[in-house]
């Protein structure tokens, strides 16, 4: 939107039959420093949404998600800007969807950091406690959903990644002492399983999306 409007001054100013402006004798186009304000504009929107961080502002920065999505497919796909000013807005976007992460996925952590804490100790080898957190996890993702599938996909593919990180994380400083070969067996089993419960329960929201867009 933000790119048609800014085409569509250089257009009427075109019809109009007004040169461009010249820069060192050559003719210049704003087009492109206009193109990466609107750009910084609202990624100032964007920072100043989370910011506030108001009982909306996560409405407003899954629906910010999407819109980063299609300006960047917009700059990707159309060879209508210099490389250094693609390069430029790209960045930008890029900084608007690590910072629209963070703001959705730290609640989450938040919301995990209780069963967190029981990994690597006694109680982990205990089959209900990776459940709650598997439960919750469930839950939580529920709560991401609301920008386009790619992007909530790959919300959760960045949720999935830190939990796994965690959950190493926790392990490798856990409390829980491996005294024989049966406990570490036990041990072994358990990470196992817990891996891949994990990935199915990812695996199945993406499956959801994925189903739920097309039907």
């Amino acid at each position: 939107m933000f790119i048609d409007r800014v085409l569509d001054e250089a257009k009427k100013e075109w019809d109009q039959g007004k040169e461009p402006t010249r820069d060192d004798g050559c003719y210049a186009s704003a087009v492109a420093y206009d193109v990466i304000q609107e750009n910084k504009m609202y990624q100032n929107f964007h920072e100043d949404v989370i910011k506030q961080n108001k009982p909306h502002s996560k409405a407003f920065i899954k629906a910010n998600l999407s819109c980063v999505e299609q300006f960047k497919d917009f700059l990707v796909d159309r060879d209508l800007f210099p490389e250094d000013v693609r390069e430029n807005c790209l960045q930008v976007l890029t900084e608007m969807k690590q910072s629209a992460h963070t703001y959705l996925l730290t609640p989450v952590h938040k919301v995990l950091k209780p069963h967190y804490k029981k990994l690597g100790t006694s109680d982990w080898l205990k089959k209900n406690t990776f459940e709650k957190l598997l439960n919750s996890t469930e839950e939580e993702l529920q709560q991401l959903q609301g920008s386009s599938q790619s992007s909530y996909q790959e919300l959760i593919g960045q949720l999935h990644q830190e939990v796994t990180e965690e959950y190493v994380r926790r392990l490798l400083k856990g409390e829980v002492k491996l005294k024989d070969s049966n406990q570490q067996q036990k041990a072994y089993e358990t990470v196992k399983e817990n891996a891949e419960k994990l990935h199915e329960l990812f695996a199945e929201m993406v499956r959801l999306t994925f189903t739920a867009h097309f039907s």
